[in-house]
């Protein structure tokens, strides 16, 4: 059974927004969508990874690192080689290359944890 806190990534997102200060319209510009679709984000407690890759981008915040690892894990100890940068992401590799990662980190944590 999996005990790992749920993760609400619209709130976190929504979280973000207002931290940068932008409003709804321009996010929703930034985004290429309309507001309406916003607040849908904001409700969903899922999210495509391309999109997300692009709210990252957007946002200039890495929520794969940040969501996955801190607030999956409550975990602020990562191996310092792991800097992944959503705008580094160019293709499909390079995306297996990131869940490669998570997957070296997941066993670090697990490890930390014994």
């Amino acid at each position: 059974m999996n005990n790992q806190p749920h993760i609400h990534i619209g709130k976190l997102i929504q979280q973000k927004v207002k931290e940068k200060k932008i409003s709804i319209t321009d996010f929703a510009d930034k985004i290429c969508c309309v507001r309406e679709n916003v607040y849908h984000i904001f409700k969903s407690p899922t999210i495509d990874i391309r999109k997300l890759e692009h709210i990252s981008n957007v946002l200039d915040y890495d929520f794969v690192k940040d969501v996955y690892l801190k607030h999956r894990y409550n975990y602020n100890a990562y191996p310092t080689e792991i800097n992944i940068k959503i705008s580094d992401i160019k293709n499909i590799d390079d995306y297996h290359y990131i869940f490669e990662k998570i997957k070296d980190i997941e066993n670090f944590i697990t490890s930390q944890k014994a």
